[in-house]
């Protein structure tokens, strides 16, 4: 499946502030948006994502 051109959000971080994950192909980067700060990561950067699904809450999944 090809990436979302638009931002994905919904999500909470480690400290249960929203985040917003938005891919920026033209630039081959992903960005970590929260209230505070956007972080800007390579995709080259991103390697071995697992994805683990929450026992309370199968639909949901920690990457």
């Amino acid at each position: 499946d090809p990436l979302p051109e638009f931002p994905l959000t919904g999500m909470l971080n480690k400290m249960g502030g929203k985040v917003r994950l938005t891919f920026k192909l033209e630039q081959d980067q992903l960005w970590i948006g929260t209230k505070e700060r956007t972080d800007k990561i390579s995709m080259n950067s991103i390697k071995g994502v697992h994805s683990e699904p929450i026992p309370e809450h199968p639909q949901y999944h920690i990457l």
